[in-house]
């Protein structure tokens, strides 16, 4: 989806747009930890939080990708 999401952006805006939005940033965030919690009982069910948080950044940047007019970076 966030590849999907990129295309879009590319053809759309003629140009590479990331967006920087909260739940991007919660996903960095959540990736970072990663490390520190891989080996405590609760590991799985962290890594699944983090694959669920990243699939609804790439969502929600996909679908402001469609939907928006022109590249508003922030």
């Amino acid at each position: 989806m966030r590849v999907i999401s990129y295309a879009v952006a590319a053809i759309k805006y003629r140009k590479f747009a990331a967006l920087h939005t909260y739940l991007n940033k919660a996903t960095g965030v959540a990736v970072f930890l990663v490390p520190y919690l891989i080996k405590t009982p609760a590991a799985v069910g962290f890594c699944a939080f983090v694959c669920l948080i990243a699939i609804c950044a790439s969502a929600q940047e996909l679908y402001t990708h469609l939907h928006s007019e022109r590249y508003a970076g922030n």
